[in-house]
């Protein structure tokens, strides 16, 4: 007679193994929180995640360049401001220049006020800048480039201005540089100069704020989409919790019944000697 392998308690153990490594999976996921961890787990989950993640540094990188748009179109309507309610304020003077009531030293004490506020407009123009980028001392249509895309190509152009008082005229070519409100003719020429100014701040304004509305709208529609990246990414990568704890306590269960099958199991050979034993 020949007593073979206890294969019974063999598959016992297979199964043992099984669950232990099932075991260890779910709380390897429970612990990380993720239930791809290596492309050995799922290659096509890892591809997915890293496009992804590609496109979420995109994104990134999108919104970033438009909110730094947005400061830079801020700090130039800032700058055009300032110039606005300066010109502004030449602009009453020369009214007041222009009205009959005024005399020569009244216009002479305005000039003195016109001549420090022309000085105070070269100055904001000049001094308005954002990393070295100048934005109201050249008037340039295409002067910047910004990205709003993955691509080189999804760009908007921000234009900027020149409004140094030597290239602020009228229809005429009168500067206001060269404004000079100490006459009566000086005073209407020089209302003729500064509403030409007024119309260039206008449109300098009504630029700016139609490109700073993009620009806030692109951030806003990229956090949008940042979002449902996110989401969809954390369907491919995150663990689910609940189902893991399931899993968890399934194969510890089947851990727990293994080891007291193969308790069972591994007597059984034992149990079989001792009743050939008694066999007379």
């Amino acid at each position: 007679m020949r007593i073979n392998h206890n294969i019974y308690s063999l598959k016992i153990f297979k199964n043992y193994r099984r669950a232990i490594a099932g075991q260890n999976v779910a709380s390897r996921n429970l612990s990380s929180g993720i239930k791809v961890n290596n492309a050995a787990d799922n290659p096509y989950a890892i591809d997915k995640d890293e496009k992804f993640n590609m496109q979420l540094r995109g994104l990134q990188k999108v919104s970033q360049n438009s909110q730094d748009t947005v400061s830079l179109l801020q700090t130039a309507e800032g700058g055009i401001d300032g110039i606005s309610s300066m010109a502004n304020r030449i602009r009453e003077l020369a009214l007041q220049a222009a009205n009959g009531t005024s005399n020569d030293n009244n216009r002479a004490d305005s000039q003195l006020e016109v001549s420090q506020l022309i000085d105070g407009i070269n100055n904001l123009a000049k001094s308005t800048n954002i990393n070295n980028v100048s934005l109201l001392d050249s008037d340039n249509p295409n002067a910047l480039q910004c990205l709003v895309g993955y691509n080189a190509g999804e760009a908007i152009t921000v234009p900027t201005f020149d409004f140094k008082t030597d290239n602020l005229t009228d229809a005429s070519g009168n500067k206001l540089t060269d404004v000079n409100i100490s006459t009566y003719a000086g005073a209407k020429t020089a209302i003729n100069v500064v509403d030409a100014v007024l119309s260039k701040i206008d449109d300098a304004r009504g630029q700016y704020g139609a490109l700073e509305n993009r620009f806030n709208s692109t951030v806003a529609n990229t956090d949008i989409l940042n979002s449902q990246i996110q989401s969809a990414d954390s369907d491919v990568m995150d663990v689910d919790v609940a189902g893991e704890l399931l899993e968890y306590s399934k194969q510890s269960i089947i851990v727990q019944a293994g080891t007291a099958m193969m308790a069972q199991a591994n007597k059984f050979p034992q149990d079989v000697l001792n009743i050939l034993k008694n066999v007379k």
